[in-house]
């Protein structure tokens, strides 16, 4: 999502599946980006780079819908711009600079290549206090 590459558990997702219609809700934050009807359930959608505070990604044939899991009881998705695929875990290497104080972030992982992956911690990212807020601020 954005510049940043992220490793999300298989056991925390629900699915991945192409971005279906979202309907916008008003006086919702920018990151909010509706909610999306998948075979009858609903799901709030999160803009993930727009929550990170990146730019909105550009929606293309590779945008996904990532279906949180439903032990979560949340009915939330996030929406990225991509995903690669199965990555195999020993594959990846800890980083010695873990250094971000992002509350979602469990670790950073590195590849074959050196390129940095952090490890979405998504039971954290669904019970945040700032992806459950919302509402517009008012300015």
């Amino acid at each position: 999502t954005g510049e940043r590459r992220w490793l999300v558990d298989l056991t925390d997702t629900g699915e991945v599946i192409p971005v279906p219609a979202i309907a916008s809700v008003p006086l919702t934050r920018a990151w909010y980006a509706g909610v999306a009807n998948v075979r009858g359930n609903l799901y709030s959608v999160i803009d993930f780079s727009a929550f990170l505070g990146g730019a909105p990604p550009v929606r293309s044939e590779a945008s996904r819908l990532l279906l949180i899991s439903d032990k979560y009881r949340v009915g939330c998705a996030l929406l990225i711009d991509a995903v690669v695929g199965l990555r195999n875990p020993q594959l990846f290497v800890l980083a010695t600079d873990n250094s971000d104080t992002c509350p979602w972030v469990a670790a950073h992982y590195t590849d074959r290549d050196k390129q940095l992956w952090a490890d979405l911690a998504v039971e954290r990212l669904v019970q945040h206090p700032d992806l459950l807020d919302i509402g517009a601020r008012s300015s």
